[in-house]
């Protein structure tokens, strides 16, 4: 594998783990941080070797002004939250908007993992998805993982750029029509990659089984659910 100097490939893992909670945290209130390392992959490993950081301290050094990690439950349970909100109100539902307000124009939505795979900056790699789990790697030209689909250098967004959304989508669509891919498969809300958070009680393969936990247990049963560190940690290894 090629060096990369430390200091950019930290910016390149920290502008992953902002654009996936942008993503996440735009239609609920919190993003476990369980699911948050799942969707770093082989970053979240990277992160531990060269920053020498938990994803938890990473996230509180580098963007303590966008996000806060919080106990959830009894304290056993980390999730990710906009900056300034208590752990409460990340199992809080959103509040619906006033009866009288206008319904916004539909818009084509992606899962978030899916657009920050075109939206997260490339360091000159190689980027490969994939398609069943909706995360992304980068790596060295002749390593894609097995099962997994290229994301051409030309596909990737610079920052900084005007109307930086709608070039995402128009990279998207081009990928997309290139692979022969359909765009419904994914949309957010797409039954085949709602976190078990979202899900509200649909269990999905490749869900741990502390989220499935989570995701079946309510507001009262949250608060006064405690378990114990090896527990969560035995669920959290364990995937249905």
């Amino acid at each position: 594998m090629s060096e990369i100097e430390p200091a950019i490939e930290l910016s390149q893992i920290e502008a992953k783990v902002a654009t996936l909670c942008d993503g996440a945290l735009a239609s609920r209130n919190y993003y476990l941080l369980s699911e948050l390392g799942k969707a770093l992959g082989e970053d979240l490993e990277r992160l531990k070797i060269v920053g020498k950081l938990k994803l938890a301290d990473f996230i509180e050094a580098r963007l303590r002004d966008r996000f806060s990690v919080v106990s959830v439950g009894r304290g056993n349970v980390k999730a990710v939250v906009h900056s300034g909100l208590p752990a409460a109100w990340a199992w809080t539902p959103a509040v619906a908007p006033p009866p009288n307000a206008q319904a916004p124009a539909a818009k084509v939505r992606y899962h978030y993992r899916f657009w920050a795979a075109f939206a997260v900056p490339n360091a000159g790699r190689h980027r490969y998805l994939d398609p069943e789990e909706l995360t992304f790697e980068d790596r060295d030209q002749g390593q894609a993982p097995e099962g997994h689909l290229e994301i051409a250098e030309r596909f990737m967004t610079p920052d900084g750029i005007d109307h930086r959304d709608e070039a995402i989508m128009e990279k998207i669509q081009r990928w997309l029509n290139e692979n022969g891919l359909p765009r419904e498969r994914f949309l957010e809300g797409n039954e085949r990659f709602r976190s078990a958070g979202a899900a509200a009680g649909h269990v999905l393969r490749g869900t741990t089984v502390l989220d499935a936990v989570l995701a079946a247990l309510d507001n009262r049963q949250l608060a006064t659910t405690s378990l114990s560190l090896d527990i969560v940690a035995a669920l959290l290894r364990k995937r249905i």
